[in-house]
């Protein structure tokens, strides 16, 4: 397997595990599950950290589809500027998630705040990280790029 294929492999980790981890907190806050609510953070924290090692193969994946015929510089610019942002944004959500669970260790419940403020966090990384997907597809399926960048 090479750096291509891992990078694949890897995307989808964050990409569907964050969506999966930020409805199961939505879930448990609407249900007043405060373990439900704990296992969604760690979901989201383990889905965050994922996007490090996805981040990390893309540069060499790059230099695998370049040199293909129908490799397009402008969307793997645009796909590699997007997850440059979905990375940090992820990594903040890690932190923000670590941090509620470990304020959590202290009190009995978590601030509903802090854990209705990861939700939202974990959505806007969602629509980061399905957009970065998107952009990362375009890459090598022609079909799915707007009519201007075929």
């Amino acid at each position: 397997m090479n750096a291509a294929h891992w990078h694949l492999l890897l995307n989808h980790v964050p990409v569907l595990g964050i969506l999966f981890s930020a409805l199961l907190l939505a879930v448990a806050i609407w249900l007043k599950n405060a373990q439900f609510q704990r296992v969604s953070l760690v979901f989201l924290l383990c889905c965050a950290l994922a996007s490090v090692p996805v981040y990390l193969t893309g540069e060499a994946a790059e230099g695998i589809v370049e040199k293909l015929p129908e490799a397009s510089e402008e969307i793997i610019e645009a796909h590699e500027r997007m997850g440059t942002t979905t990375l940090i944004v992820m990594q903040l959500l890690a932190l923000a998630s670590a941090v509620v669970l470990f304020a959590w260790r202290k009190a009995a419940e978590p601030s509903r705040r802090a854990v209705f403020a990861v939700l939202l966090f974990a959505l806007l990384s969602a629509a980061l990280a399905g957009y970065t997907a998107n952009l990362g597809g375009q890459v090598r399926h022609s079909e799915i790029r707007p009519s201007s960048a075929r």
